[in-house]
């Protein structure tokens, strides 16, 4: 099997670094490199899921149990980040842009509120509020941040591009060794 070895140079001004990537696929350096850019989202996403919910520890004691709480943290993950896309949206703001933990608190804040509203036009109301809030939670030095990045879903290298017009944008200079294993 042939593999590479890509040292890719990423990050704008002072904050320049290079990551390392080995491969065996057929892509050109910089498609492998997008590829990991997208990953981070996913990271990033997990990440939040997990935050969401306590789910680094599940609590269930029987698989039932475990499924119930899987599958209510999965809705109010994604009750969240409609929040944040709405908000963001309304903001003419990138959603990643935005803060998941403090979105959260401004929710969990705001639930009461919401439930309580007698009327349409009260929870309408109430739910402007929660977006109006949910859009002042900017995350900060978006220039050096991926979270800025990528679609509207939720553990980020502050330097990752994710974009190719991004990654030649900071001068990528790819370095590819081929590394023979067996």
């Amino acid at each position: 099997m042939v593999g590479r070895l890509i040292a890719w140079r990423i990050g704008r001004g002072k904050s320049k670094t290079w990551l390392y990537l080995f491969t065996t696929l057929s892509l050109s350096a910089q498609q492998v490199a997008e590829l990991y850019a997208g990953r981070w989202n996913v990271e990033t996403d997990l990440r939040s899921l997990k935050r969401t919910v306590p789910l680094h520890h599940l609590t269930a004691k029987t698989v039932d149990m475990m499924e119930k709480e899987l599958r209510m943290a999965v809705p109010a993950y994604n009750l969240l980040r409609a929040v944040m896309c709405l908000a963001a949206r309304q903001a003419r703001l990138h959603p990643r842009r935005l803060s998941f933990t403090q979105v959260l608190d401004a929710v969990d804040y705001a639930w009461p509120r919401l439930v309580a509203a007698r009327t349409a036009n009260e929870h309408h109301r109430e739910f402007q509020r929660v977006l109006d809030f949910a859009a002042m939670c900017i995350l900060p030095n978006p220039a050096n941040t991926a979270a800025t990045q990528g679609p509207c879903v939720g553990v980020a290298s502050t330097s990752l591009p994710e974009r190719a017009g991004e990654l030649s944008d900071i001068g990528l200079q790819p370095a590819v060794s081929t590394i023979m294993s067996r």
